[in-house]
């Protein structure tokens, strides 16, 4: 059973959602360094 447990966490891969945000959509404070 955990085997099938550690394939369930490994696929699907995780959606594109779950990924961290392109640094083209930081907030504007960082762009008046």
């Amino acid at each position: 059973m955990s085997r099938n447990l550690f394939h369930r966490f490994i696929f699907p891969p995780p959606p594109p959602h779950t990924l961290p945000p392109p640094i083209t959509v930081a907030p504007p404070s960082t762009f008046n360094l």
